[in-house]
């Protein structure tokens, strides 16, 4: 259970084109994986006059929140630049039991330029900003704007980085579907560790699938990762965002 809530914490914690002015909203998505409920992922994100924020929290619920009592908060600003984020500031804290960190990462012109990490020990050698290949954006960034599109096309290659490693995701052309279409690809670790609950697991399948709005434009509803023969799904809920 612990490997299933991972992946969707880590990789949706796992798009970046010109979009349509959006308000401040909020979008929670169901996790879960063989049938079994584990927690939510909420994404709140603010595009402004050329600036934009989003929080993102993702919480283990139920017996397995009780058992793990996993949790990760993140929160990331910075610039919009033609509909596309150039990050300023990366922050994150994730926690289960026995066991947090905190990690904080600065940008300048989407370039990291310095990163704390607590505990110290949880450094990697990917934390020296001048290993990573620029420019990057952090994940809560992605994540932001992943959750709308202004037309039927998936998103353009993007690196991301966390302090802790550098990761790449890449979608083939959009496919169609009832209304909205969907974009299959994949996340892979390019340099640093693996995440810590999958060891052996570089590379993810990714699906996302968009159902369109009424204002016009497209809206994330389901976000699929696939590792060996477990799938993690990602559902939106039913709410004022959704």
């Amino acid at each position: 259970m612990l490997r299933a809530f991972a992946i969707a914490a880590a990789l949706g914690a796992a798009t970046v084109a010109g979009q349509p002015a959006r308000g401040a909203e909020t979008l929670v998505y169901d996790i879960r994986a063989e049938g079994f409920r584990f927690g939510e992922l909420s994404v709140a994100y603010e595009p402004g006059a050329g600036e934009y924020s989003v929080e993102v929290t993702a919480a283990a619920r139920g017996l397995f929140g009780l058992l793990t009592r996993a949790r990760y908060d993140g929160r990331s600003s910075g610039l919009l630049r033609g509909g596309r984020p150039v990050p300023a500031l990366f922050s994150a804290r994730s926690r289960r039991i026995f066991r947090s960190r905190v990690a904080e990462v600065r940008f300048l012109e989407g370039v990291p330029v310095a990163v704390t990490m607590r505990p110290e020990r949880d450094r990697t050698p990917m934390s020296d900003p001048a290993r990573v290949e620029a420019p990057v954006i952090d994940p809560l960034s992605y994540l932001g704007q992943v959750t709308g599109r202004p037309t039927a096309s998936c998103p353009p290659p993007q690196a991301l980085y966390d302090g802790r490693r550098q990761t790449g995701i890449a979608f083939a052309p959009a496919v169609a579907a009832a209304g909205g279409f969907s974009c299959s690809g994949s996340y892979e670790i390019v340099n640093g560790p693996s995440h810590s609950l999958q060891p052996k697991e570089r590379r993810f399948g990714l699906r996302l699938t968009y159902a369109p709005l009424p204002e016009g434009g497209f809206r994330l509803t389901r976000i699929l990762f696939l590792s060996g023969g477990s799938t993690v799904r990602l559902d939106l809920l039913p709410g004022p965002g959704g």
